[in-house]
């Protein structure tokens, strides 16, 4: 794999304000906003292109204030 990984966080001096951040990477997770569409890349190859199929995963974060 010789391309960029497009997951990658970017490489700037500053990180972008929080709220401005549609996506993120969380230890071994990829946290995304609501509605957010990301790349078509196989998540355990890094190829992209060619003949993939689109999932939808939804996952519901417990929070202990609720």
């Amino acid at each position: 794999m010789s391309e960029p990984n497009p997951y990658a966080p970017p490489a700037v001096g500053e990180p972008e304000a929080p709220s401005a951040l549609t996506w993120r990477l969380d230890g071994a997770g990829l946290l995304v906003k609501n509605r957010v569409v990301l790349p078509m890349v196989d998540l355990e190859t890094g190829e992209h292109g060619g003949d993939m199929k689109c999932i939808h995963r939804t996952y519901r974060v417990a929070n202990a204030f609720s």
